[in-house]
């Protein structure tokens, strides 16, 4: 995981404002050139502030020796993703829109996979400056606040906290939970915990453990041919949005969702419900799959935004819809969290 130090990015990456929506290829220009006075390995973005349109501008500045650049072409492994920190799922796409002017088409062999060796001492470093308006290739909430980042291949950048303010329903990135989206979800909980299917949630033995804010997951490094799935599990520990608590009211009539029964009292339901996202990278294809989750969070009391809760799960990732052997990344979104890479070799 190769990242450019925050201070250096946001010295050379200094583009503000409505610039960000202006492809001014002569201030790019300046940026790499400033760029390219410090000895930089890595990746960095910036974004704007807020974006009140179906745009979303992103800078990105990748400086990698010439061995790097032939092992991880950027229009292959360079992806956006995004995540909403309220309510929502993760959305990934290719950073680039197009093939840049002058790559080469893709070679019928391609680069080696990894692991590869140490890059030599006099190997040159080369180092891009690129802005990419990319809100046409993204699935993105109409409000709120989103985090961005760039990952290439096994390479993260810094997060990005970007306010969507664009044309849509009022209100949309503050929407909240209410009594019956949290039994959906109980119900959903209870039947895969009979019966041992897939997305399970709460920790067990295999979740990874954290000591305070973060994301983790664990996994094999290998997934062998001959077996039918590999589970992955999951843990996030995240202070809880406004639009991840569950109001105490009922959108539809309760009675209509218990069959006439008595409601269940609301101490017994999801306080919370709170979102992640399993996403694997196949090497050097424009091959991402994604699994999502939504997990209860349940508590004696209600929730308050801002306070800290944790949640588990486990997924099988026999859920993608196809398997490609070779090499692969594993990611872990989660609102503002992005934890990861964990390799994966699918055989």
């Amino acid at each position: 995981m190769s990242r450019i130090p925050q201070k250096i990015a946001e010295q050379i990456l200094t583009i503000q404002g409505e610039q960000f929506f202006i492809a001014d290829q002569e201030q790019l220009k300046a940026m790499r050139q400033v760029a390219c006075e410090h000895d930089l390995e890595g990746l960095a973005i910036a974004c704007p502030d807020t974006v009140r349109d179906n745009s979303f501008p992103v800078v990105l500045l990748n400086a990698r020796r010439s061995s790097r650049n032939q092992q991880v072409g950027g229009y292959l492994n360079y992806l956006l993703v995004t995540s909403p920190m309220a309510r929502g799922r993760a959305s990934v796409a290719p950073y680039f829109s197009r093939r840049p002017p002058g790559k080469k088409p893709r070679p019928a062999k391609p680069p080696p996979p990894p692991p590869w060796p140490e890059p030599g001492e006099d190997e040159a470093t080369i180092t891009g400056v690129t802005l990419e308006q990319a809100g046409d290739r993204l699935q993105l909430p109409d409000r709120g606040t989103v985090a961005a980042w760039v990952i290439g291949w096994d390479w993260v950048s810094n997060r990005a906290l970007v306010r969507l303010e664009r044309p849509g329903e009022e209100g949309g990135g503050s929407r909240r939970y209410h009594l019956d989206q949290a039994l959906a979800l109980h119900r959903r909980a209870e039947d895969a915990a009979d019966g041992g299917d897939t997305p399970r949630y709460g920790s067990s033995d295999a979740s990874p453990r954290l000591e305070g804010p973060g994301a983790a997951l664990a996994l094999a490094e290998r997934w062998p041919a001959d077996q039918p799935s590999l589970l992955v599990h999951g843990t996030v520990c995240q202070e809880l949005d406004a639009g991840c608590v569950v109001v105490d009211r009922w959108r539809e009539p309760a009675a209509d969702l218990v069959d006439g029964e008595p409601p269940p009292d609301a101490a017994e339901l999801p306080r919370a419900m709170i979102s992640a996202s399993v996403i694997v990278v196949n090497y050097a294809q424009i091959n991402v799959q994604q699994l999502d989750v939504t997990m209860p969070i349940y508590a004696a009391d209600p929730l308050q935004p801002g306070q800290q809760v944790e949640g588990s799960f486990v997924l099988d990732l026999a859920a993608l819809q196809y398997r490609v052997p070779g090499p692969a990344m594993v990611w872990l979104v989660a609102g503002e969290l992005l934890a990861g890479p964990f390799p994966l070799l699918l055989q």
